[in-house]
């Protein structure tokens, strides 16, 4: 029983690493290295975060991390002949507005529908400066927007959809898993579960409809996180 057993493992396991490419290989090899060193960069800018003193220190601190890791994943693409300019080319106007559209239903969804029950999901009430506001929409625009779903959406889903090519979905699971996953260098569990249903809503809007690109779930995640910002100023009380 036991020889059986174990022919039959040593089969499964011959026709597992003959069903996986060459190519695909090195694709998740590189991917992971990528999100290893991704990993080990975020840990290192949360602890100097924690120690850093002044406003101004910090973002440029957030600044240059959210180059770094844009790099890292840029060069993975690039070491696996990854088609990186397909993401920045202009597709109409119907991805802004999927941008547009899925960054207000996020907001609605998470802000407005709990305000109608007395309460929130997304913390206490909190002022903020103008000077506040402008910061923060640059840092979210075009930094932790782009840079988080260049990584997530583009990066890691498309490599994984491309290596499972008859559960392309599963991409956009795991992507938004390991999206969420990666928030508790920073967070909470609360955060990454939180983390995680908002990776699934951008991977499958981008898995579904051809509209809805690397630049709308960019656009939607931007606002996502600078429209959390108004709402405990002005939804939150």
């Amino acid at each position: 029983m036991s020889e059986k057993k174990s022919g039959f493992l040593a089969l499964a396991t011959k026709e597992i690493k003959f069903n996986i490419p060459k190519r695909d290989k090195k694709r998740l090899l590189v991917l992971l290295a990528a999100l290893a060193v991704i990993v080990g960069i975020s840990i290192a800018r949360f602890r100097i975060y924690v120690i850093l003193r002044g406003e101004l220190s910090t973002r440029i601190l957030n600044a240059v991390y959210y180059v770094l890791i844009m790099g890292i994943a840029i060069a993975g693409m690039k070491l696996t002949d990854m088609d990186i300019k397909k993401n920045f080319r202009f597709k109409g106007a119907k991805q802004y507005i999927w941008g547009v559209a899925s960054g207000l239903f996020v907001l609605f969804v998470i802000t407005v529908v709990p305000s109608f029950f007395g309460i929130s999901i997304i913390g206490g009430h909190r002022n903020s400066q103008i000077q506040t506001y402008i910061l923060q929409f640059i840092h979210y625009f075009f930094f932790v927007g782009p840079v988080e779903e260049f990584i997530y959406r583009v990066y890691v889903q498309d490599t994984l959809s491309d290596i499972l090519p008859r559960f392309k979905w599963l991409g956009a699971v795991i992507a938004a898993g390991l999206f969420g996953v990666w928030h508790i260098i920073s967070g909470s569990w609360y955060q990454v579960r939180f983390a995680f249903c908002l990776g699934l809503f951008w991977g499958f809007c981008k898995y579904f409809s051809k509209n809805c690109t690397f630049i709308s779930t960019s656009i939607s995640h931007a606002m996502y996180d600078f429209g959390l910002l108004l709402a405990m100023q002005f939804i939150v009380k």
